[in-house]
């Protein structure tokens, strides 16, 4: 009956190996580094500068057929690119701009971005103190998700140094056309006053004066505006234009905070203009030493009550018995060993975790797709675990049995007493 049973379990475990054998053909992609689906860099509309002038740069991210970044509001889903300016020499920064999105389809989510290639078009004084001779230069931490059927994010420095001319006409650059077209998928600012119209869950927007001649073709909201990402119904009446919106969950419409209209005007092409503001900027000055201090100390404190939550949780609260038992034993200890040991213990727990840290910067600054939870995303890792908990769950039935993991390893480390066997307890 024996010999039966473990002919079943085999069987099974054999079953589920080949049954995980496809989900292997998915996870031929690599997901190890986002830069093989992304890349950013910074060009210029012209190849010099002139002091005390305005010039017009882009930050230019490409993407592989099938993957998208995203715009200021996002959508169902996604997060809005983050750039922060900082070791900027005569340039500094006077306004990003975003192009017009797409929509994005992913199953039932809606979600606003770009595809193939998207230019944010980024103005720049130029210090007039700069002499001819003198190189400007700029660097841009930058940061984007970039989603295909998995989200990665991509973290890079691009930089730009350009010499400077004194007087005469700059030539443009290999990218002047480019950076032109990217302006002109900015929008504009709507001259008028666009009026709400709430009704329970739904919303309409009277936009005046609208050309007959125009044809609406989309709106994208902004996040404030409480705007669900759903396209909305549009009715042209005379001089006038009314949309029809789903509300979304939070919903907070006011005339200040509205969305993008796009339009095509009477030539056929394709416009763009803002109604009303938003408040969310995609890009920060360097912050000085003072606020990297105070934004530092207040991820600090969301740490540490992140941990006392933690240390209530069931998968973690019964383990601190174990400490708490050798914490009785050295009850008639003195005090100062009893520090000593309490010291010893945290040692073990923030070096363990410092490693991984570490680990996880050091790969990261190569460029490699690792974080917690991400992993969970490539096929060929579920794959993988769950050929090991198959195994593992065999082992535990006693279908054969590991003699090369010895389970008392771990025991023997923190059962080697005084301040080593506390350390240990921590890891």
């Amino acid at each position: 009956m024996h010999f039966i049973l473990r002919i079943l379990i085999y069987f099974r475990f054999l079953f589920a190996a080949v049954w995980l054998l496809p989900s292997l053909s998915v996870a031929e992609k690599d997901f190890s580094s986002w830069r093989k689906f992304s890349q950013g860099d910074l060009i210029s509309e012209s190849k010099a500068l002139h002091p005390g002038s305005t010039v017009n740069l882009g930050l230019r991210i490409k993407l592989k057929k099938h993957w998208h970044t995203y715009w200021i509001n996002p959508g169902d889903s996604g997060a809005p690119p983050r750039l922060e300016f900082n070791n900027s020499e005569g340039l500094r920064v006077l306004a990003v701009d975003m192009p017009f999105p797409e929509r994005l389809q992913t199953g039932p989510l809606t979600s606003f971005g770009y595809s193939n290639e998207v230019i944010f078009p980024i103005q720049i004084s130029v210090d007039s103190k700069l002499k001819p001779g003198q190189i400007g230069r700029i660097e841009i931490n930058a940061e984007w998700l970039i989603c295909e059927d998995v989200c990665i994010p991509a973290i890079d420095t691009v930089t730009l140094e350009l010499p400077i001319q004194n007087g005469g006409e700059l030539e443009p650059s290999e990218h002047f056309e480019r950076l032109q077209l990217a302006r002109a998928r900015v929008p504009s600012s709507w001259i008028g006053y666009p009026k709400f119209v709430d009704v329970e869950s739904k919303s309409h927007l009277t936009i005046e004066p609208w050309a007959p001649r125009r044809k609406f073709v989309d709106f994208f909201g902004f996040k404030e505006s409480g705007l669900a990402a759903t396209p909305p119904k549009s009715e042209s009446v005379g001089d006038s234009l009314k949309l029809y919106f789903d509300r979304g969950t939070t919903p907070r419409l006011d005339s200040d905070s509205v969305g993008v209209l796009i339009f095509q005007n009477s030539s056929g092409q394709l416009r763009a203009q803002q109604l009303g503001r938003t408040d969310v900027k995609i890009w920060t000055q360097k912050k000085n030493a003072g606020a990297v201090w105070r934004e530092l100390l207040g991820m600090l404190i969301l740490a540490w009550l992140g941990g006392l939550v933690l240390n209530l949780m069931p998968c973690v609260f019964p383990v601190l018995s174990i400490k708490l038992f050798s914490l009785v034993k050295l009850s008639a200890a003195h005090p100062k060993e009893v520090r000593w040991q309490n010291l010893s213990y945290v040692a073990g727990v923030v070096v363990s975790f410092l490693i991984i840290a570490l680990a996880l910067v050091a790969f990261r600054s190569l460029g490699q797709f690792v974080g917690w939870g991400f992993q969970l995303q490539s096929p060929l890792f579920v794959t993988l675990m769950a050929w090991l908990f198959s195994a593992l769950a065999l082992n535990l039935a006693g279908v054969f049995e590991l003699e090369f993991i010895s389970g008392g390893i771990g025991h023997k480390l923190t059962r080697m007493g005084g301040l080593s066997g506390s350390f240990f307890t921590g890891v």
